[in-house]
């Protein structure tokens, strides 16, 4: 995430009620609160106040999903990179294929849990609700993907609806799904990928 764009200043502002004043990225996840912070203590209170927490990125990123479809992609990428280190033993109790909880703003060493009992799921969730759009509903399932420009298509295959899955392949506006789907992209073809 392009340190602070206008977009996460306006998300810290607006969704969050943050001063984006203290909106720093550090390798690309943000931080709590900037070292210029009177209040600034890394040490402080779960270190709530200066520390890099995937899970912040994660929700900063859903809330700019349909505006910012780019930072929610790079936002995925930043945050899978941290648990996927080329040497974990420099990040402190990181574990691959793990998110840690949080690092220690200034050393990146992994505090907390070495991880995160909610940065799964949260994560989870964000792919499935943020990057494919996907939401239940009386009216049945919708699915309307927050694709950045440089990309034209994906897919998902045997997400739990019901009693059953559902698989859907988005390319060049048309969704094909294996499941009826309601979506704003202009074609949707239910029973064309039986395969997926």
């Amino acid at each position: 995430m392009s340190a602070c764009t206008n977009a996460f200043e306006s998300a810290l502002r607006d969704v969050y009620g943050i001063n984006t004043q203290t909106c720093k990225a550090y390798d690309e996840i943000v931080k709590t609160t900037s070292k210029s912070e009177h209040n600034y203590d890394p040490e402080f209170g779960y270190q709530l106040i200066g520390r890099v927490w995937p899970n912040l990125t994660s929700w900063i990123a859903y809330s700019i999903r349909n505006s910012h479809p780019e930072e929610l992609v790079e936002a995925m990428i930043d945050i899978y990179g941290i648990s996927e280190a080329e040497r974990p033993i420099d990040w402190g109790y990181v574990v691959p294929g793990e998110f840690p909880e949080r690092l220690h703003e200034e050393t990146l060493k992994s505090r907390g849990m070495p991880m995160s009992l909610w940065m799964p799921p949260t994560y989870l969730w964000l792919a499935v609700e943020g990057l494919l759009g996907v939401q239940p509903s009386l009216d049945g399932l919708k699915m309307n993907p927050a694709l950045p420009e440089n990309r034209n298509w994906i897919a998902v295959k045997n997400v739990p609806y019901r009693q059953g899955r559902v698989s859907a392949l988005v390319y060049d506006g048309v969704t094909y799904s294996t499941h009826p789907l309601k979506s704003n992209l202009p074609e949707n073809i239910h029973n064309a990928c039986r395969s997926l």
